[in-house]
């Protein structure tokens, strides 16, 4: 094999003021990046209010301590919709990456309910397509930390169609092996709802029985839950006022 000689001179006027730029778009990125943060940051005292974990804080529970999370895609939709790029940068309204939990390396997929209620854009519909897609190419597990109001209406002749391939692709992981888990926080609305149901509904007692067949008793609503919990892995923590944490099955 021939050996590639490198032609660059790094001590060249070119080359410093090639460094110089690269830095400063880097910056920009970074800059931009923060404005994602900030945005769903800004609502804090709304969610201390109902005693409720900021969507990033969630994900930080969720990890195994000290390990890293390769967050993926933070800049989705950007100048695009409701996303300005300069006051309002929303970040797809999402957050996805990469993590350790309980030892395993699983794809995160978690609604910033902190921007516009957790409400699906377009983009952000794109970005949990592409989780979807790198958790079935690399055989992950997909974890999905849900509260949000569905599509966001506004923009729903770009989501519907693409829409139904999340559900699709649900299936196909589940005809993979690939483990799903889904953790429902507070009321789920239209397709959010639909996923935690297709994979692991937190929720699924009495309420749930009313809202599928119109009526259900208490003890039928434990009878189903215990049901879910032993045979399919559908459950919820039954523990009164629990926080946000692993719900052993």
């Amino acid at each position: 094999m021939p050996v590639i000689r490198s032609k660059i001179n790094p001590q060249s006027e070119a080359f410093a003021a090639n460094a110089r730029r690269v830095q400063d778009l880097l910056a920009e990125v970074q800059r931009l990046e923060g404005l994602v943060i900030a945005e769903s940051e800004s609502k804090r005292e709304k969610f201390e209010k109902r005693k409720q974990l900021l969507p990033r804080e969630r994900v930080a529970r969720l990890l195994d301590r000290g390990t890293p999370f390769l967050e993926l895609s933070r800049l989705a939709g950007l100048n695009m919709h409701d996303d300005d790029g300069k006051k309002a940068v929303l970040g797809g309204g999402s957050i996805i990456g990469i993590g350790v939990v309980a030892g395993k390396r699983c794809v995160i997929s978690v609604n910033d309910s902190a921007v516009k209620g957790g409400t699906v854009a377009p983009m952000g519909l794109k970005k949990g397509l592409r989780g979807q897609q790198i958790a079935q190419e690399n055989k992950l597990p997909l974890i999905s930390l849900v509260e949000s109001g569905g599509a966001n209406l506004m923009y729903q002749s770009e989501i519907f169609i693409e829409g139904g391939r999340s559900f699709a692709n649900q299936a196909r992981m589940s005809a993979m092996g690939l483990p799903q888990i889904s953790v429902g926080a507070r009321l789920q609305h239209s397709g959010r709802g639909v996923l935690a149901g297709l994979v692991r509904l937190c929720d699924s007692g009495a309420r749930a029985l009313q809202h599928l067949f119109g009526r259900a008793s208490a003890g039928q609503g434990r009878h189903w839950r215990g049901l879910h919990g032993r045979r399919i892995g559908w459950c919820r923590d039954p523990r009164p006022g629990h926080r946000f944490g692993r719900v052993p099955v």
